[in-house]
């Protein structure tokens, strides 16, 4: 399979060659272990995902197209777009919407090749029930001679992603313009320049849905369109989700003591001291048991943690807002029937990747945070479900705006670090074109000279004669050393004390958007596959 090259950094875990196997175990034991949803429920659920995502992201391309931004593609038959076989494999992976970095172009890339060297679905879902800037874009900019960050957003504001919208064109367009301007001051002039149309390309969609424009424009640049996409808040729109969730609602007493009860050994066994990590505990309130799950108001935009509580044999859904609904225990399809309409029930974090891949994928792909955090996700499905979860990967790359200027930080705090070893033990340092002759003669010099004096120095001590003098001469010889040495690298000198921490920070910044990067972006664009050994 070929891979996803041009990147100053990669972390694929485990390694590519045995991402197949994983996913043959992940679907062997898939329908064994599940018991909460039948094989049955769990394809037609499949079934119905897969087709919600060709005809949104048809909706998406066919407006990239409208544009003129890329041609149409080919398309499948009616028939062939809307029927999933059993044994065709999900790989699936996700992201919020926002103003993509490289790193996750690049788990986007790797899943849909991965999905089809093994003839799979690729799907990645948009997290678009979370919160955030969806339009957030952070540049480097310079202020008083010092490199620093600037963040804008092209978006209308933060809250819930699903609700976010882009902003009016002259103000996409002035923010554009501002990140390619301090883009060529820096000397990036090709990176000004995507900048420049990559901005136009938003500034055509003023008030389109964040979750759709980010990933339009995206897409019109060819990055990640091999992928199917998805928004989570359609997913969970489907009756058979909502059931997955409704046998949790109906245990809610010991959910939530499971929950908590494997949140404390993951922190013990982490030695994470901090209660909110990775998640924080679910409470009993006077509303009933807290439980992972927002809900959320599709008409005011906000959202609010989930409470259930059992009176008799029926159980009662509310928020701090009030009661949601009330419905019979026993009867787990009236959930899904009873919160439609103004209210979703949105599943809080462990919870969504538990329904992506328990009941939607046969393999999820993470990046590096993701793949943190549900190390957790693994001990509570077996804890509570009493099963193993499926196995995930994570794939992690970077792309520094800064590269060049980056390796050479590094190379001068190395320097730095070697400063010290050149004058304390400048012998080791000798002989090794490390000074030119006359410094080296220079040094080599005090040194030979030094070195009696050290001994001289030891030998008074040991029979207790004065040594101030041997001291001071010692002294003497060592700051004429440290000036050699330091006269050496001046140059190096200088530019280290320019390093400063703002500065670093920015050579460091992996989360520049992938629209700053040429070789990223048009349909032919130049990211280069390397086949892996």
């Amino acid at each position: 399979m070929d891979l996803p090259n041009g990147y100053h950094e990669t972390s694929i875990q485990p390694e590519i060659n045995e991402w197949y196997d994983l996913t043959r175990m992940n679907r062997e034991s898939a329908d064994a272990t599940l018991t909460i949803m039948s094989p049955d429920a769990k394809q037609r659920l499949r079934e119905s995902v897969v087709q919600a995502a060709r005809h949104f992201t048809e909706a998406l391309d066919d407006r990239v197209c409208e544009e003129a931004w890329r041609p149409p593609r080919d398309r499948k038959t009616k028939e062939d777009k809307d029927s999933l076989s059993h044994a065709t494999p999900i790989i699936m992976t996700g992201h919020q919407p926002t103003v993509f970095h490289p790193g996750i172009a690049f788990k986007y890339e790797l899943t849909a090749r991965f999905a089809k060297s093994i003839g799979a679905i690729a799907i990645a879902v948009i997290i678009d029930t979370d919160s955030g800037d969806g339009g957030e874009m952070n540049f480097p900019v310079t202020v008083a001679d010092e490199l620093r960050q600037e963040r804008v957003s092209l978006g209308d504001g933060t809250g819930l992603f699903l609700s976010q919208q882009l902003a009016d064109e002259p103000t996409i367009r002035r923010l554009g313009a501002q990140a390619s301007e301090s883009l060529r001051e820096l000397g990036f002039a090709a990176e000004g320049d995507s900048v420049v149309e990559a901005i136009d390309r938003y500034a055509r969609l003023p008030g389109c849905s964040i979750v759709e424009a980010n990933a339009m424009v995206r897409r019109s640049f060819g990055v990640a369109t091999e992928c199917l996409e998805i928004p989570l808040s359609t997913i969970l729109t489907l009756p058979l989700s909502q059931s997955f969730f409704a046998a949790i609602f109906a245990d809610a007493p010991r959910f939530k003591e499971v929950y908590n009860d494997t949140l404390s050994a993951h922190r013990a066994s982490r030695k994470i001291r901090n209660r909110a990590n990775p998640f924080p505990d679910l409470r009993d309130y006077d509303e009933g048991v807290e439980l992972p799950f927002w809900v959320i108001n599709l008409t005011s935009g906000e959202r609010a943690p989930l409470f259930v509580e059992q009176v008799g044999e029926r159980l009662r859904l509310s928020t701090r807002y009030g009661l949601l609904c009330e419905t019979p225990r026993a009867d787990i399809a009236a959930y899904a029937a009873c919160i439609g309409g103004a209210h979703l029930i949105a599943p809080r974090g462990p919870i969504i990747t538990a329904l992506l891949r328990l009941a939607l994928s046969d393999l999820f792909v993470h990046g590096t945070g993701g793949g943190k955090y549900d190390r957790f996700t693994d001990e509570f499905i077996r804890a509570y479900w009493s099963i193993e979860a499926p196995g995930f990967t994570v794939a992690s790359a970077t792309r520094y705006l800064f590269e060049q200027h980056r390796q050479e930080a590094r190379q001068l705090k190395k320097l730095q670090r070697e400063l010290r070893e050149m004058i304390s033990h400048t012998q080791r340092y000798l002989d090794n074109g490390r000074f030119s002759s006359d410094v080296e003669l220079e040094l080599r010099n005090m040194v030979s000279e030094r070195t009696p004096l050290i001994e001289s120095l030891i030998q008074a001590k040991r029979l207790r004669q004065p040594v101030a003098d041997i001291a001071r001469h010692i002294k003497q010889l060592d700051r004429g050393i440290e000036s050699v040495v330091r006269r050496s690298f001046t140059t190096c000198i200088v530019r280290l004390q320019e390093l400063t921490p703002d500065r670093l920070r920015a050579y460091d910044m992996r989360e520049h958007p992938y629209i700053f990067f040429p070789t990223m972006l048009g349909p032919s664009r130049e990211i280069e596959f390397a086949r892996t050994v």
